[in-house]
């Protein structure tokens, strides 16, 4: 009898354990996004997710025959643009979702209508939030910053200058601060993360992309050599990798999270302060090319794609306390990150990305000898380019 018992108890264990949640993101098609619903599928949950209707990368084959997908513009009112996702509030079959992850508010408003939308339906609250939000921020001259240092400026005049200069950073403050505010009217707990650049393999922004094949095509283009600013030569950025943010998504909406976690804002960032041309030195490492002369660039117009904010460093220490944050070395994930883009060159599995990367690459490094940058790149991948070229009218 006691046997059975046990053997009872631990099937209860194991199917509460195993038993799908249910998710509703949105986002969910893009860079991280698709990560982390991929991360949510692999667990058996039962995800819906809001988008505009775009699929990137193998998003469309990978994510949308497996979630229920509800196409709506957040920029509008959902109560009033969005039916679909009305309706599908009010006729679920389930009675709260076990976590929203939300990839995609970019304001206030967005916030305030899903938070209007999901009041008491929803468990957790999931904001993925950004270290610009330092920038609208009178943050302390020492790094790295904690999560504390976020308080707008007391001075009234300065508080409103950088909200202007920085209008990304505040709207994505703003919706972080309706978040809290909302939560302290009683409404949903809460989970902000604040990330840094994020690198990794089917980056939706093709920086890292862009990088990588203006150093492994540099020997053959010598007279496009990789520039970097001088003022940012000895500056020291925070990255994090897609995977490492996607796998603390899967933890803080799992059954395991520990409620002690919750209503708190938390940056994640790789420990390592990197510079841009400790970040492209590895990138060169991987590809297995001696090091090249990197040019220090006193133009003010020099191209560069990281860092895309200023405010300084992040202190991570908060998530290693309370998240177990652990990320992946630095390293691996520049290896594994460039060897994911190598096999797209040499493949024919993402065509369609890599021709869409050579037309950037084309317009914005080798707008002046297009035939020259498609030549190094045949002769670099062995593939065959000639649909870029004209072809004379019959």
């Amino acid at each position: 009898m006691k046997v059975l018992i046990f053997m009872f108890l631990l099937y209860a264990v194991f199917e509460v354990e195993c038993e799908g949640r249910n998710i509703l993101v949105f986002g969910g098609n893009g860079f991280l996004g698709a990560k982390t619903v991929d991360k949510f599928l692999a667990r058996h949950d039962n995800v819906t997710i809001v988008i505009r209707g775009n699929w990137y990368w193998d998003s469309k084959t990978k994510i949308k025959p497996f979630v229920k997908v509800i196409l709506c513009d957040r920029k509008k009112y959902l109560s009033e643009n969005c039916p679909e996702f009305v309706d599908f509030l009010k006729n679920k079959d389930f009675d709260k979702f076990d976590a929203v992850v939300d990839f995609s508010a970019y304001s206030d408003h967005e916030i305030k209508e899903a938070l209007k939308l999901l009041k008491h339906q929803a468990k957790l609250y999931v904001y993925i939030s950004t270290d610009s939000i330092y920038d609208v921020c009178d943050t302390p001259d020492s790094e790295p910053i904690k999560e504390e240092s976020a308080i707008r400026p007391f001075d009234k005049d300065r508080r409103e200058r950088l909200s202007e200069h920085h209008q990304y950073a505040n709207k994505k403050f703003l919706a972080e601060e309706e978040l809290m505010s909302k939560r302290k009217d009683h409404g949903i707990p809460y989970v902000i993360l604040r990330l840094p650049d994020v690198v990794g393999p089917k980056d939706t922004t093709f920086r890292i992309w862009i990088y990588h094949l203006w150093i492994k095509l540099a020997q053959l283009l010598p007279e496009k050599p990789v520039t970097i600013p001088r003022f940012l030569k000895n500056v020291q950025n925070s990255f994090v990798y897609v995977e490492d943010v996607a796998n603390v998504l899967e933890q803080l909406t799992s059954a395991k999270r520990s409620e002690e976690v919750l209503d708190q804002v938390y940056n994640l960032a790789w420990h390592e302060n990197i510079t841009t041309e400790f970040f492209l030195r590895t990138i060169e490492k991987h590809l297995g090319i001696k090091k090249q002369k990197f040019i220090n660039d006193d133009d003010s117009a020099t191209m560069y794609l990281y860092p895309t904010v200023r405010a300084g460093t992040l202190d991570s220490s908060k998530a290693v306390k309370y998240l177990s944050w652990n990320p992946t070395p630095f390293d691996d994930a520049i290896k594994a990150t460039v060897d994911f883009y190598e096999d797209v060159m040499k493949g024919t599995t993402y065509e369609v990305q890599r021709d869409e990367i050579i037309q950037i690459q084309s317009a914005h490094l080798y707008s002046d000898d297009k035939e020259k940058f498609y030549q190094a790149v045949e002769k670099t991948y062995n593939i065959n380019l000639n649909h870029f070229r004209p072809h004379d009218e019959l």
